[in-house]
């Protein structure tokens, strides 16, 4: 079992720029890391992302630290742990915090393939659509009410039915 060390910060900025330099190091590392004849062990890094203040501070952090020049950005592939399912572009979205905080701008620099963000499902509907059914402006269903026939219950009559409105 590998040993494991508790790290402890006076506070959330101090936590976020710890992640923050810890994360590129061990992206940075970990792709440089080759064998006896020089031939890199790793092809690619994953990294995986969750929502949340933490996170977004360190993402701010990676975005200004110059280790980030020193990364092949083309070998690390980002995925998400949880996300909300919104629309891709709604500022609640992780991802697209994530993007605004640092992930554009390696993809706008041409560092971070687009394909190498790997997001989740986004809610596709309109924002109409997507309301709950008593606050709609459009009806899904009928409100005309519908005829169902059941059996009569009358023994002499077993094979007659009744219309019920």
């Amino acid at each position: 079992m590998a040993d494991r060390k508790l790290e402890v910060y006076k506070d959330p900025e101090t936590v976020a720029q710890a992640a923050a330099q810890r994360t590129l190091l061990a992206i940075l590392d970990a792709l440089n890391e080759c064998d006896e004849s020089g031939k890199p062990l790793r092809s690619r890094y994953d990294v995986a992302l969750t929502g949340g203040s933490d996170i977004l501070r360190a993402l701010s952090y990676m975005a200004s630290n110059p280790l980030v020049e020193a990364i092949d950005w083309a070998r690390v592939h980002f995925w998400w742990g949880d996300d909300r399912f919104v629309a891709a572009t709604d500022e609640d979205r992780s991802s697209w915090q994530a993007r605004q905080r640092f992930l554009g701008k390696l993809v706008a620099d041409g560092l971070l393939p687009e394909s190498n963000i790997h997001e989740m499902a986004t809610d596709t509907r309109t924002p109409e659509q997507s309301r709950p059914p008593a606050t709609r402006k459009t009806k899904l269903w009928s409100t005309k009410p519908q005829r169902i026939t059941k059996p009569n219950s009358n023994a002499n009559s077993a094979m007659s039915r009744q219309l019920i409105c």
